[in-house]
């Protein structure tokens, strides 16, 4: 099956290629591209992402809570149905992370890693 929707292939398939500029740049089970993604166009199929520290951190990876080193402050909420993704600054940078409720403009919050 050759697509660019991610729901229609991973719920079916084994294996996993992704093309770019007609060479393939990626060939193994989505879970394994999912979790180890070799650079942003392969996580940027599976979902919305971040760069930080030099990683590649996924939205709903990034939690709230009361105090870390990862200081944000927030840009905007969009509903995104079953929760909000929200686009925040950390560090002159742009991050999204998802929340079950929307956050007011300006707004800082802390965040974590969790994986």
């Amino acid at each position: 099956m050759a697509t660019h929707d991610k729901n229609d292939v991973l719920p079916f398939s084994d294996n996993m290629i992704v093309l770019h500029d007609a060479q393939i740049i990626a060939n193994h089970k989505p879970q394994y591209l999912y979790k180890n993604p070799q650079n942003k166009l392969i996580a940027s199929f599976f979902n919305e992402f971040n760069v930080i520290n030099g990683e590649i951190v996924y939205a709903q990876q990034l939690k709230i809570v009361n105090k870390s080193n990862l200081k944000t402050t927030v840009k905007e909420s969009y509903f995104k149905g079953n929760n909000y993704l929200i686009e925040a600054n950390l560090d002159g940078e742009k991050v999204f992370f998802e929340s079950k409720i929307p956050y007011a403009k300006n707004k800082v919050l802390f965040l974590e890693i969790v994986l």
